[in-house]
This record gives C-alpha cells, structure tokens and sequence, in this order.
C-alpha cells in the first residue's frame, strides 16, 4: 500500500492528524516539511484535507524546464555515488532521447571502476551511440575534454545530448570534489571558447529506497557542483518517497526524471504530461 492509500485510509476512519503526522515521517519527509503540511491541511475541512494535501505535494514538486536546445550541443552531468543506478538510468536517459532522434554522445569520465567504464560501454554498444572512454585510473577531466572534442567542430556541434558518467565515492568526498569541481571547469572553459554552442546540466542521481541518506547526499553533492536538477531511481521497489519533496523544498532543486523498473522503458521525463501524477502514485 503506497502512502496515498494509507493516508485515504486515515482520513477515512479518523481526523487523527498525529497518524498521518507519523505516516508522513515514516515516508521520509523531514520534521519541518511535515508540520508545514499538517499546518495546510488543518485549515480545511476533513472531506477535503486528503485532496489538499495532494495538491500541496504536487506543488512542492519543481519541474526540470531546461529543455534541450537545438542546434547545440547539450551536456548532462550524471553525478551520484556508487550503486544508486547511474549507469543504468544514463541507459534510459540516452534511450529517451534516441526516442526523440537525438544523436548521443556518452563519455565514461568514471574512470576510477573498470566495471563503470565496461557497463556504459555495454549500453553505448547496445543503443549503437558513440562512447568517448580512456583506461582506467585516467583522468576524469581529460575525458569530458576529449568527448567535447569530439562533439564540436567547425563552430558546430556533431551531437545533440553529450551524456557524462562521473565517480561517486563519498568515502573520499575531498578528491570526489576536486574531480568534479576539475570537469566543470573543462566544461566551462569549453563553453566559453564555443560561441555559446554549450547548453550545460548537472542532475544528481538519487536512490528512492536510502530515505534520509538520499537527503543528505543531495547537500553534499549540492555543495560540491551547485546541482542544476536530480533524479529519482528505484522508485519501483520499497521506496518511500519522501524525500523527493523534502530535496526539493530544502534545496530549492527539480526534479529531471525518474526511473522505476528494470526495462530500459521503465522511465519517465519532467516534461511528460503525467509525471506529477506518476510520482504521487508510486509513493
């Protein structure tokens, strides 16, 4: 029973607000976000607090509206730790976009794990797009170099969507830091000399099912790169969702896409007309 359901049910059987108070903070929303909530909610009568705090929730819900651009080259930074889904939401990521017949470009700038670099090359072979990779242990930045190399010539860029595969050891956040912070400044520096050829993104990729860790990752990573948007992973299995709102309402960030499922399909975009809906029946 998603959260929804239990909530229908509560206001159902009872106007006890420290019930849905207690499913709120079970569901991974934070303590304030919640009173901020049951603070709305109280001010209607009872046979209209359940369809109130949809809508609230569906507000608090920011939408990614940095579209892609035509006629230039779209980089997005795939940033996360280990074990979130990265890879594979890059999969779906990329396979959205072929969808729309973009032209993609992946570039495994995780070069600290062979297996992160074996994996994305798995995907660029099975979607047929091209992959700009080097060895292991290379430097990160140096493939970001490389791949907008590669996606830009004669003032013009080869590639629509340039889709970047990024470390994600927190256990060794200073170094994490100085390889973002590196990346993003050969992507700024390219940007500059391109003649506004560059339209630039960060999302960071969150697990649904970590709760309160996710939050925490998000501020992290927030400070490290000033994060353009996130993106929710897992959303299919036990996760709780909270801390989608809780993200969003604490760190002022959208929401790009989330993914749900083992398919490649298994993927919904902020721009679809749906997607709020989607979110708030799947918590």
């Amino acid at each position: 029973m998603n959260l929804f359901s239990r909530i229908k049910e509560l206001f159902s059987k009872s106007d006890d607000l420290k019930e849905i108070e207690k499913n709120l903070l079970l569901a991974d929303f934070d303590y304030e976000l919640t009173q901020n909530l049951l603070e709305i909610v109280k001010k209607f009568p009872k046979d209209q607090r359940e369809e109130k705090l949809r809508q609230t929730l569906s507000e608090l819900i920011i939408i990614d509206e940095n579209p892609i651009i035509e006629n230039k080259l779209n980089i997005i930074l795939i940033a996360g730790v280990n074990g979130v889904g990265k890879t594979t939401a890059i999969s779906k990521l990329a396979n959205f976009y072929l969808n729309m017949n973009k032209t993609i470009l992946l570039a495994a700038a995780d070069t600290y794990r062979a297996a992160a670099i074996e994996q994305l090359s798995h995907w660029a072979n099975r979607l047929k797009i091209d992959l700009v990779k080097q060895k292991q242990g290379a430097d990160p930045a140096a493939v970001v170099f490389d791949a907008i190399d590669k996606s830009i010539a004669n003032n013009k860029s080869k590639y629509d969507i340039l889709i970047i595969d990024t470390a994600g050891r927190l256990q060794n956040k200073e170094e994490l830091m100085q390889q973002l912070q590196k990346i993003n400044k050969v992507i700024d520096r390219k940007k500059s000399q391109s003649l506004d050829l560059i339209n630039y993104k960060s999302i960071l990729i969150i697990d649904a099912t970590l709760g309160k860790n996710s939050i925490t990752q998000a501020e992290i990573f927030h400070k490290m790169i000033h994060l353009d948007a996130f993106a929710l992973t897992k959303l299919d299995s036990t996760a709780k969702g909270g801390a989608i709102f809780t993200i969003s309402h604490k760190l002022n960030l959208p929401l790009a896409f989330i993914s749900f499922g083992e398919k490649i399909e298994n993927y919904m975009d902020s721009s679809e007309p749906e997607f709020k809906e989607t979110i708030l029946n799947k918590i």
